[in-house]
């Protein structure tokens, strides 16, 4: 967007991108603005005292990988930001504090989390299985029977939109697959044999043998 301001056009979104410095630098920022939105509705998701809140943001200020991730240009750049909305959002549909604006903000965060990595995939679970253990709780503690409605529902509506999300991130990649004429296929093989061997490699020859050996004996 911002190369087509300034010099009056832009390659398509699906096609090599060569954006200029400018636009690097516009991006940067906005990673920036996102990422202090995203610390900001962290703070009002809970009733905090205006002390609290503020040593809980001079705090989260001196995180620097938060503001590392989001002065690069990479993949992984609004790793922290999608975090932090999707674990606010979920503290306040847990606290009783989440309007419809909160789910719908909850839902992009997740999509934008989960399609950024796939890692990420286990966001999909983190609050149904919350507050499953918390209706549990609420069955051995026997409490008043409104509370655990509140928290049903709180686990459908989360449930609902993990399996949405998930639905969703799977059809973009079918559809982006087919057209680039790239055949779908699991990367978690690959990614594991990579890491397996930067771990081999820093292995003297002499560990690197023994260490086979002991692989060996166990094989069959």
């Amino acid at each position: 967007m911002t190369d087509t301001l300034t010099q009056g056009a832009a390659p398509a979104i699906f096609s090599e991108q060569q954006p200029s410095l400018l636009a690097v630098r516009v991006l940067i920022f906005f990673q920036h603005i996102g990422l202090w939105l995203a610390l900001r509705y962290l703070l009002f998701s809970v009733d905090w005292s205006d002390v609290s809140r503020g040593i809980t943001a001079v705090l989260l200020s001196s995180v620097a990988s938060f503001y590392t991730f989001a002065h690069t240009a990479g993949s992984e750049a609004m790793t922290s930001v999608s975090w932090i909305i999707v674990f606010a959002a979920g503290i306040r549909s847990l606290l009783r504090r989440a309007s419809w604006r909160d789910w719908i903000i909850y839902s992009a965060a997740l999509l934008l989390a989960v399609g950024s990595r796939k890692v990420n995939g286990i966001l999909l679970l983190w609050l149904p299985i919350i507050t499953l253990s918390l209706c549990s709780r609420w069955l051995l503690a026997r409490q008043h029977w409104t509370e655990l409605k509140l928290l049903l529902r709180t686990a459908a509506v989360a449930l609902l939109i993990s399996l949405s999300v998930g639905g969703i991130e799977k059809g973009l990649v079918f559809n982006l697959c087919r057209q680039f004429s790239v055949i779908e296929r699991p990367t978690d093989g690959a990614t594991f044999s990579d890491r397996f061997q930067s771990l081999i490699g820093r292995l003297s020859p002499a560990e690197n043998a023994d260490f086979l050996a002991t692989g060996l004996a166990l094989a069959r």
